[in-house]
């Protein structure tokens, strides 16, 4: 009411359209809804029979038949007894559930009755009930899934810190390397060993043994300057191989090509080198790592069995810089020497097969006969073979057609070389390269050369018939006693310190296949040959001396 007016908001609706507005409404899952007064009569909704006959609107006359709504007219009846609210009814022996309420704001008597089956909803719980379980599936699923990437990522995490770790224990261990490797005296001095190279590289990539060759000047061989065998901790030098030998691996030197070989044996590259070298060791990979001076090859790191791969290049990188420079000096320095070293001469001589020797004493002597007595300064060099033992008659065969071969390998190589004579003594060589009472300084030349031609030939037909090196060799230079023994046939019979050193060096030649030889001895071969020291040695009824490894040639 507004200036003594009164104002009514009215509205109107069509039948039908609430009709189909209340027949299209969801109640549960096949229920229905009506509205009626009180006596009945449908106002709007469902007026059709429960066959699904369709509706005719004649408000006048719609009524609900207990026949095909009796569901309603429980309904209905509930509600003029209890009022408003919800309602169970049995009808057709089913139970339905009902809700009747009023509509004050529409009509005082007209009533929104709706029903629905009671299976309705228990079909709405079950589904309900399947839903929530589908539901907790899926969230349990997605739970595992996320807690199974946690985990995994976890596990990831954790492996980048372990590599992590592992990498800074390896930059750790490479800074400590290095800064041993830089705090070397004479680091570049050529002349001067450096052990700790082989040791880091050995240490740096687990490699059975770690070794350093050097190319000489003429380019046809390389020769060891340094392996290291961390199992038995021990340094060794002065085996040398030879192009001939080994022409692929030359190659591949020359042309700057680092070779990784997972089994030597099967490689036509490496076999020989295999046979000869890690077989000693029984490694099978080889890693062969040209060492460069700009554009050319001045030698190469050798690594077998190396068992950390991912931490070679950053050490081998270092070393092979470090090396390189060593290198250089000694071939600059190789140059320099080249045509210095005298001749020796090689004269081959006629000579008769006495028994024990495979080169007679005194063949280059007038008359062949060697004058008794002491002898100063005679070049002796002992080889001694390991003792074949437990042999069968096939092992026995192949054994002698083995030492044949050796045996005229050694005989012909005394000869180019002028020995004085080749003695066999059980299972040792005895070889003089000169007897003379005035000192001859070609005598032990000679006789070191033949040391190293030795060496050479044995290895190689070793190698072929896939033995191991059986052999160990001992120089000296000293006093012995020479004289003819017997009378018809006369035995000539040397004897004395020289020949016991060299002897005992033989024995304790600290690997198979090298030449150890005494301080006298080196002292005259020093200018014409390479050597390593081998370190202190204990001469019985003499004391303390040093010894050294013949290397090879210059």
């Amino acid at each position: 009411m507004k200036d003594g007016h009164h104002a009514v908001f009215a509205t109107n609706i069509s039948l039908n359209r609430l009709t189909s507005f209340l027949n299209e409404l969801q109640v549960g899952r096949s229920g229905r809804a009506v509205i009626v007064d009180m006596k009945g009569q449908i106002i709007a909704g469902h007026n059709m029979g429960e066959d699904g006959a369709e509706p005719s609107f004649d408000p006048a006359h719609m009524q609900l038949d207990p026949k095909t709504q009796p569901v309603f007219i429980r309904a209905l009846n509930t509600f003029r007894v209890k009022g408003p609210g919800p309602g169970l009814v049995t009808a057709r022996n089913k139970n339905y559930v009902t809700i009747a309420a009023t509509l004050p704001f529409v009509h005082r008597r007209w009533v929104l009755l709706l029903n629905a089956p009671e299976n309705d909803f228990s079909d709405f719980a079950v589904t309900a009930r399947r839903q929530n379980l589908w539901f907790s599936a899926l969230v349990v699923g997605l739970a595992s899934l996320l807690a199974l990437g946690l985990i995994i990522q976890g596990r990831r995490i954790e492996r980048l810190r372990k590599r992590l770790e592992i990498g800074r224990e390896q930059m750790r261990a490479e800074n400590a390397s290095l800064y041993e490797i830089a705090s070397t005296p004479d680091l570049f001095e050529a002349s001067h060993d450096v052990p700790i190279l082989t040791e880091a590289l050995a240490a740096r990539t687990g490699s059975r043994r770690a070794s350093l060759w050097r190319l000489l000047p003429d380019g046809e061989r390389l020769l060891c300057e340094d392996a290291f065998d961390p199992v038995r901790d021990v340094h060794s030098t002065g085996i040398e191989i030879t192009k001939r030998e080994h022409s692929k691996l030359f190659d591949a030197l020359m042309e700057g090509h680092s070779l990784f070989i997972e089994d030597a044996r099967q490689d036509e590259r490496s076999q020989n080198f295999q046979r000869i070298i890690m077989r000693s060791v029984e490694a099978k990979s080889l890693v062969f790592h040209p060492v460069m001076r700009g554009h050319q090859a001045v030698g190469v790191i050798v690594l077998e069995d190396p068992s950390r791969a991912d931490a070679m290049e950053h050490i081998v990188a270092i070393v092979s810089s470090v090396v390189a420079l060593r290198f250089s000096q000694a071939l600059d320095q190789g140059d320099q020497q080249a045509g210095a070293r005298p001749s020796v001469s090689h004269e081959l001589k006629d000579t008769r097969y006495d028994e024990g020797f495979l080169l007679p004493p005194g063949s280059g002597v007038q008359d062949g006969v060697v004058p008794s007595g002491i002898y100063p300064q005679v070049p002796v060099m002992v080889i001694s073979f390991a003792d074949p033992y437990a042999m069968d008659s096939h092992s026995a065969e192949r054994a002698m057609k083995v030492v044949s071969s050796l045996s005229e390998d050694i005989q012909r190589i005394a000869r180019e070389t002028g020995l004085f004579s080749v003695q066999v003594v059980s299972n040792r060589l005895v070889l003089v390269g000169g007897c003379s009472q005035e000192p001859d300084p070609g005598a032990v030349l000679r006789l070191a050369d033949a040391a190293v031609s030795i060496r050479e030939a044995c290895l190689s037909l070793l190698a072929s018939v896939d033995i191991d090196p059986v052999f160990r060799v001992g120089i000296d230079v000293g006093p012995v006693m020479a004289a003819m023994l017997g009378k018809e046939p006369s035995v000539f019979n040397l004897w004395g310190e020289a020949i016991n050193v060299a002897e005992l060096l033989a024995a304790s030649a600290p690997d198979a296949g090298t030449i150890q030889v005494s301080e006298q001895a080196y002292l005259q071969l020093r200018e014409h040959f390479l050597f390593r020291a081998r370190g202190m040695f204990y001469l019985p009824n003499s004391g303390v001396t040093r010894s050294f490894i013949l290397a090879g040639r210059r």
